[in-house]
């Protein structure tokens, strides 16, 4: 096995010279903080395990209920890393049922940032959240976090149930 030692070398630096290893641990403090504030807002969902940290590309956690679990849909929150960003996503439990969803999401007239791949992208909808976490007050960036998973679950129930 080989390996790219300047990147290893570049890691060594950049933990041993920079506050890049406090940084991520602030990062990850703040989204567990997220996780659990969330929790407490939507009670009558279930969060699934903890975070997921993803080799700095992205960091999550997914929740959903009975209505969603039904359909094969969760809700993710991510941190997109490689640009500093909150998303909301609505994801499916499988790829056949992400093309389910897209498939029908195909047809609506909607104004959504629709995945591009269903086979290749964890996401059908996503939901970026603008504002920049390190810029924003912890409450505030709470707030509009809920108010996306809100818009997520309502985008759901209005467009994508079949009773």
């Amino acid at each position: 096995m080989s390996f790219n030692y300047k990147f290893l070398e570049e890691y060594q630096n950049l933990i041993q010279n920079t506050n890049l290893q406090k940084a991520y641990q602030e990062f990850i403090h703040l989204f567990r903080w997220l996780r659990i504030s969330l929790q407490t807002r939507f009670s009558s969902f279930r969060f699934q395990g903890n975070i997921v940290e993803n080799n700095m590309e992205y960091s999550y956690f997914q929740f959903s209920d009975d209505t969603l679990k039904q359909m094969g849909l969760k809700i993710v929150v991510v941190f997109v890393h490689s640009n500093f960003r909150f998303e909301v996503w609505i994801s499916g439990c499988n790829r056949q049922i992400q093309r389910q969803y897209y498939n029908l999401l195909m047809q609506s007239s909607l104004s959504i940032f629709l995945t591009p791949d269903p086979d290749h992208l964890d996401y059908i909808v996503k939901f970026p959240i603008e504002a920049n976490p390190a810029r924003i007050d912890c409450d505030a960036l709470l707030d509009m976090v809920s108010d996306t998973c809100v818009q997520a679950i309502h985008l759901v129930n209005e467009n994508l149930k079949t009773e």
